[in-house]
């Protein structure tokens, strides 16, 4: 892990663990499946084989989140995540090329810091950073008609750093999320990853 990454880890357990503030309010620990939609967007140059403009579908995405409240309608979470991520690049029309698409198969694990804060009733906003790093990468591709996978590639960059926003709504201990991650990092052809993801959480500790 590069020195950025390893400062900008340590400060987020750091400011959960050690800000008395937070250690003396109540904790909630909320696990969450979903699905998320996944894209490079803001590729900055062009080949035969380019990324595709639409979201592709990924299922599942498993996190756990562990919230404390800091004051009467906010509160600071740290969670974990794996998720899911399919990036394709295909033959760009006219052009002839033995390879006519790939398929990136990406497997991540986040952890991520977000408040929360309550603007109306059971209705809440989230703002969030969040860290991710390429735990696993499989790669097909069509070569002449013909399906290769490559299992274990390694294509893309191990890390990415993120911005995550979004909105929710808690009914008794149902948590139903919305959220849109923008990548910070460069990962190909100067693109950032974008995620639009939908989470359903069951409080299990209060």
């Amino acid at each position: 892990m590069s020195i950025k990454y390893n400062i900008i880890f340590k400060v987020i357990v750091c400011f959960i663990l050690c800000s008395p503030s937070i250690i003396r309010a109540q904790i909630s620990v909320t696990p969450y499946i979903g699905l998320n939609l996944s894209k490079l967007a803001n590729t900055t140059y062009r080949t035969d084989l380019n990324y595709s403009n639409d979201y592709s579908l990924d299922i599942p995405t498993l996190s756990i989140e562990a919230r404390r409240k800091v004051h009467k309608i906010g509160f600071l979470g740290l969670s974990m995540a794996y998720r899911k991520s399919n990036l394709t690049k295909y033959l760009e029309p006219g052009v002839r090329h033995n390879t006519s698409s790939i398929k990136y198969d990406l497997k991540y694990l986040d952890i991520g810091l977000t408040y929360r804060i309550f603007f109306y009733k059971n209705i809440y906003s989230n703002l969030g950073l969040n860290f991710s790093y390429l735990i696993n990468e499989s790669r097909e591709e069509i070569f002449m008609g013909q399906e290769i996978n490559e299992p274990n590639s390694n294509y893309y960059p191990k890390r990415d750093l993120g911005i995550k926003i979004g909105a929710g709504y808690e009914l008794k201990n149902l948590d139903f999320r919305l959220s849109y991650y923008l990548g910070l990092s460069s990962l190909d052809a100067g693109g950032n990853l974008r995620l639009i993801q939908f989470d359903i959480g069951y409080r299990i500790i209060n």
